[in-house]
C-alpha cells in the first residue's frame, strides 16, 4: 500500500514537473508583451498572419522601449543616467499605447475571422476608432520625441558651482528614439490607410 502510494506521489511530481511553470512579467515590456500574445492566441492570428503595419507598430513600440534605457543627454563628468529618466518616461507611455491598440485590433480580427470575413456595425465602428487612435498616438509619440531634442538643445543649460555654464551633449540614443517614434507614426498611417482602403472595397 505503502509503494503504491509511493508511486502515485512520483508520478504526480513528475507530471507537475512536465508542466512549465507560468512566468509572471515584472516589466512594462513583459506586461505588454504578454497581453498582446494573448491577444493574438484568442484570436487565433499568428505572426505570419499579422499585417505590416501590425509588425511594424510591435517593433518600433518595444525597440523604442529599450532605447530609453540608454543616456538621452548629459554633460562632462556626468553620471551616467538613463533616457527613461530624462523624459523617456513619455516614449513608454506611447509605446504601451501603440500596443494596446494592436492588441485591440487583434481581437476584433478574430472576430472577424469567426464571422466569416464580416463585423457587425460597432464593430467596424470601433475598428475605425483603434485605426485613427493608432495614428494620433505615433503622431503624437514623434512629436514628443523630437520635443525633447529640442528642449535639450536649446534650452537646457547647466552651471558648475563656479557658475560656468556647460552645454549638455545630446546622446545618439535620443536620435534613435527619434527614428523608431516616427516608425511608430508611419506604422499608424499605413494602419489607417489600410483600413480606409478595406472600408472602399468593401
Amino acid at each position: 500500500m505503502a509503494d503504491t502510494q509511493e508511486m502515485s506521489g512520483d508520478t504526480t511530481s513528475d507530471e507537475a514537473g512536465d508542466r512549465p511553470a507560468r512566468v509572471e512579467p515584472s516589466s512594462g515590456v513583459g506586461v505588454a508583451a504578454s497581453e498582446l500574445a494573448a491577444s493574438l492566441r484568442d484570436a487565433r492570428i499568428s505572426w505570419s498572419e499579422m499585417g505590416g503595419a501590425d509588425k511594424g507598430t510591435l517593433w518600433a513600440a518595444i525597440l523604442l522601449m529599450l532605447t530609453t534605457f540608454a543616456p538621452f543627454v548629459g554633460v562632462p563628468g556626468d553620471p551616467w543616467r538613463p533616457g527613461i529618466m530624462a523624459g523617456g518616461w513619455g516614449l513608454w507611455v506611447f509605446a504601451l499605447g501603440a500596443l494596446r491598440l494592436t492588441s485591440q485590433r487583434a481581437q476584433l480580427l478574430g472576430i472577424m475571422e469567426a464571422g466569416n470575413g464580416d463585423l457587425a456595425d460597432h464593430e467596424g465602428r470601433e475598428l475605425r476608432r483603434i485605426s485613427l487612435m493608432h495614428l494620433v498616438v505615433g503622431a503624437l509619440c514623434t512629436l514628443y520625441a523630437v520635443y525633447l531634442v529640442v528642449l535639450y538643445w536649446k534650452f537646457s543649460e547647466v552651471r558648475t558651482v563656479t557658475g560656468e555654464r556647460m552645454v549638455p551633449i545630446l546622446r545618439p540614443a535620443l536620435f534613435v528614439a527619434v527614428f523608431f517614434s516616427t516608425g511608430l507614426a508611419y506604422a499608424g498611417l499605413a494602419r489607417f490607410r489600410a483600413d480606409a482602403a478595406r472600408r472602399r472595397s468593401g
